[in-house]
């Protein structure tokens, strides 16, 4: 029964109710973006103020960097091309002095400090920091207009300056605070006018606010949706009410006729589903749709009364009615039977329910037939697929640049002759399998391939690993990242049947050729010739129309009748399109250049046209067919190369899923080396105070010690008890000092790990580039020198280097001192780690195009089967030699991708127990040569 049937006090209920939830929904959806609303803005407060926590830590380091700096009244450095002798402390009569061994050392003031380190910061990252002032001693110095309106502000009183402004067209939010005159300022200053007291300029910190925006972004869209849940509920639940309410006010007077209404639903909805749906009571069918019924085979009178198992297949009987026990079940899979017996496979789901007062039970039915077949032809087409390269004789390969890695197919392996244990990495060992004679010319390639990108296409002589001679084809292409090479990969087939084949096909076109000279009736000869061929042929005269063909290339165009070919025009019947339907002008045909030009074709990119008007990727030959000196006509060969086509997307395919895979496990390090920086970087700040405060403790209670032993002297009765505890008091707190050198030694350790995994990360993802500089030998070794000696000298090991056999501009070139500092470091801290006694050498030469840098000591050694995985990143030497020495394993590998980025290699020879030389060559750069980065 409809709503008009029911009382007119029912409809104005009904009416108040929907009024009411109408109303309760309003409100809920309102309040709902209310609290979104707020809370995006508290989350872009809470961005906010992480930005301006964040400016606030660096001015703070900026202000006690300089307050130290003030302390020492600034500190005395090497000369070097980075820093030079200040031209604004000329009036100090000390700014430069020269040690007792003629070094040159300059002044660096606090300002000087300030600027280089702040300069340093702004290369590696979004905050940077800048101290100015309205009377400037270096013009370098000079205030933007945002600082310079804050130091007028300072003058003025305010404390403070903190608002966002726009920087190079980005937002930074800018704090800048004023700069009080303390004595050791007027060092540098005194000659300026300033006294102690006065405000002599700011610091000024800006915090690139993009990364927090794009937090915030982030923060918001999660919590909207979440709201959005939120609210997408609670409408359920007002929903669900209204409805409860009003079923609520016809409950009393109508409760008949909602049943009739809702069983009316029930058959309409039924009705007009595609699954089958059924309501059982005793095993007995009670009622079903018209689905269920056409499921089963049956007329919807006919299969009312049936036994329900009737229609399962027996050997789930058993199973069906275990299930019929249950209150709810899950949907499971069964064999359902048609009337006349037809088996298919379905999707049962079934529940409990009360049908026409009586306990029954209603089940719904999806048809899994198409499902079932979709499988079965999936399988099917994986192991056809896993045969197809087998069949096609096409491997594939791929050699990635940054590793140094090469990787084979199985197919690849197969073709070679070797198992899957043999190492591919060795690209010397691989070109050995080629003929001495084509071996340049496959290196060459190779070699273009790497260095300017030319893609190449050989077909090469070959030895597989068992002996056997045979003819392969292999192709490789390049990839590139920012104009670079980045990764060469390609296909290898073996043609040794194609070349048979064409050397028939050779040797038939000769035959052809003379029986066309010496007379026509040879031509039974010849025909029979081609159709003992299996590669297609076909000629062609100068019109373009057919002259001969043989049976494949009958066969393969799918045409019953040759009458169909003889004196058609080839190109309008089989090449007049490419593979989107676009027209193909005969003007562009590559086939009809063996006959302009007079030369030789061959194409496997283009595709033929069926009789049936289907078309088929082809590789062709086309050859000019000379008369008396003439060209009369062009022979064609082709193939049909379907299959190795599609096995080549296969392994583009699998190359794209690989990469994905490792960015996402780059994206991951990034963000683990991220997250754990900023609070070791705090433990690291706390463990260096705590060992200086022991240290401290230490020296406070010797003297202690020292005042009591002599008032004892001097007879005054001091308890020896107090003496005791005393020195009990020092030992205690060298033994705490010991320990917290350990953590701190340790904790700077994990923070080096962290660095370099990050800068790992950086490097994968092309973050971080090459920065070409002047670079003086005689510098880097000096430098690796002072970083590293005292650390071999603790372990009782000499250190030297040849840094006596150059001058500070001897060996200059352009290259990135920091990668190589980075890179000679991993190298000569292995040293010192494998090495217990004996000599860490490093040195450098010039050699032909490259420079050279040696790292030999007299440690454990290097067994031969461990050298090949020396440079994987992450991995370790067995465990009975390295996991006595610790580490990850990552300064190898990461040194090795850092040399690589410059365009150099790192090699290696050593011998278990007598020691390694460890050899970095990069490509010399003449100092005002163009290098880019990258």
């Amino acid at each position: 029964m409809g709503d008009d049937a029911a009382p007119p006090q029912r409809h104005r209920l009904i009416s108040i109710i929907g009024k009411f939830f109408l109303t309760a929904f309003i409100v809920w959806t309102a309040v709902v973006i209310a609290l979104f609303i707020w809370d995006t803005y508290e989350t872009r407060q809470f961005v906010f103020n992480n930005a301006k926590t964040n400016a606030l830590a660096s001015y703070n380091k900026d202000v006690a960097f300089r307050e130290w700096a003030t302390m020492h009244g600034g500190v005395y450095v090497s000369v070097d091309e980075v820093t030079l002798p200040n031209p604004y402390l000329a009036n100090i009569r000390e700014r430069d002095i020269v040690t007792p061994s003629g070094k040159h050392l300059t002044l660096m003031n606090p300002a000087y400090m300030a600027r280089q380190m702040n300069e340093f910061f702004a290369k590696r990252g979004t905050v940077f920091g800048h101290i100015t002032s309205l009377k400037l001693k270096n013009p370098g110095n000079k205030p933007d207009k945002w600082e310079e309106e804050a130091l007028r502000a300072f003058e003025k009183g305010e404390p403070e300056r903190i608002e966002v402004s726009e920087i190079g067209g980005k937002q930074y939010l800018r704090l800048m605070r004023p700069m009080i005159t303390k004595e050791g300022c007027l060092k540098c200053h005194a000659d300026q006018g300033y006294k102690v007291g006065d405000i002599r300029g700011g610091v000024s910190v800006s915090v690139a606010l993009e990364p927090y925006f794009a937090e915030a972004w982030t923060l918001t869209t999660g919590h909207a949706a979440a709201h959005g849940l939120v609210w997408f509920l609670g409408s359920l639940g007002l929903l669900w009410g209204h409805g409860y309410a009003r079923r609520m006010g016809r409950a009393r007077d109508e409760a008949r006729d909602a049943l009739i209404d809702s069983e009316e639903r029930f058959r309409q909805l039924s009705e007009a589903a595609f699954e089958g749906v059924a309501i059982h009571s005793g095993g007995i069918i009670l009622d079903c749709n018209t689905a269920y019924a056409a499921m089963m085979g049956y007329e919807p009178a006919e299969i009312i009364g049936l036994p329900v198992l009737k229609t399962v297949a027996p050997e789930f009987h058993e199973e069906i009615k275990g299930r019929m026990k249950q209150g709810y079940g899950d949907p499971f899979e069964a064999l359902a039977m048609k009337k006349d017996g037809t088996r298919f496979w379905v999707e049962a789901f079934g529940k409990n329910i009360v049908y026409k007062g009586k306990n029954a039970r209603i089940s719904l039915i999806h048809d899994l037939s198409r499902r079932k077949k979709a499988e079965e032809a999936l399988r099917k087409n994986d192991a056809l697929l896993n045969q197809t390269q087998q069949i096609s004789h096409v491997g594939g390969w791929e050699y990635d640049v940054s590793s140094g890695k090469m990787h084979f197919t199985e197919e690849t392996y197969r073709i070679h002759e070797v198992g899957p244990d043999f190492d591919p990495n060795d690209i010397s060992n691989n070109i050995k399998f080629y003929a001495p004679s084509d071996q340049a010319m496959i290196e060459n390639a190779f070699r273009r391939a790497l260095e300017s990108g030319d893609p190449y296409d050989l077909e090469l002589q070959f030895t597989g690993a068992r002996g056997t001679r045979k003819w392969i084809r292999t192709s490789g292409q390049v990839e590139r990242i920012e104009g670079k090479v980045t990764r060469v990969y390609g296909t290898i087939m073996d043609i040794t049947g194609q070349k048979a084949a064409e050397y028939r096909l050779e040797e038939a076109k000769v035959t052809a050729e003379a029986a066309f000279e010496t007379a026509r009736e040879s031509e039974e000869k010849v025909t029979l010739l081609l159709n003992s061929v299996g590669e297609a042929i076909y000629g062609i005269d100068l019109e373009g129309n057919c002259t001969f063909y043989n049976q494949a290339c009958q066969r393969i165009l799918g045409y019953e009748d040759g009458s169909q070919l003889l004196g058609k025009n080839m190109h309008a019947l089989i090449h007049h399109s490419w593979k989107d339907g676009a027209p193909y002008p005969v003007k562009e045909c590559k086939i009809y250049k063996a006959f302009r030009e007079g030369t030789g074709t061959h194409v496997d990119d283009e595709v033929l046209w069926r009789a049936d008007g289907t078309c088929f990727a082809a590789e062709y030959r086309s050859f000019p067919i000379r008369r008396d000196g003439k060209i009369t006509g062009s022979v064609i060969t082709f193939t049909d190369i379907t299959e190795r086509k599609q096995a080549e997307m296969e392994l583009v395919a699998a190359r794209e899923a690989a990469e994905a895979a490792n960015r996402l496990k780059s994206e991951f390090l990034s963000n683990m080396t991220h997250e754990l920086n900023t609070p070791l970087t705090s433990v690291l700040g706390y463990s260096r105070l705590a060992n200086e405060r022991d240290h401290d403790m230490a020296a406070a209670l010797a003297r202690i010690i020292e005042i009591l032993d002599r008032a004892d002297t001097s007879g005054a009765a001091w308890p020896a008890e107090v003496r005791l505890h005393a020195k009990s008091a020092i030992e205690t707190t060298q033994e705490i000092a010991k320990y917290d050198h350990i953590v701190l030694e340790q904790g700077q350790r994990l923070f080096s790990l962290l660095n370099d995994l990050m800068d790992l990360s950086r490097l994968e993802s092309g973050q971080m580039k090459v920065e070409y500089h002047t670079v003086s030998t005689f510098m880097l070794l000096t430098t690796i020198e002072r970083y590293y000696k005292d650390a071999a000298m603790m372990k009782g090991l000499a250190f030297a280097n040849n840094a006596a056999d150059f001058r500070p501009d001897d060996l200059l070139f352009m290259g990135d001192r920091k990668w190589l500092e980075k890179a000679l470091g991993n190298l000569v801290q292995n040293a010192i780690k494998f090495s217990n006694a004996g000599k860490i050498q490093l040195t450098a030469l010039r050699s032909g195009a490259d420079i050279l840098f040696r790292v030999s000591d007299d440690g454990v050694g290097i067994p031969e089967h461990d050298r090949k995985k020396l440079f994987e990143a992450f991995r370790q030497l067995d465990g009975t030699s390295t996991r006595a020495w610790g580490g990850v394993g990552l300064g190898l590998g990461f040194a090795r991708k850092l040399v690589l980025a410059m365009g150099g290699d790192i090699s290696v020879q050593s011998e278990a127990g007598k020691g390694s030389v460890f050899t970095i060559a990069i490509p010399y750069r003449s100092v005002g040569s163009s290098s880019s980065s990258g």
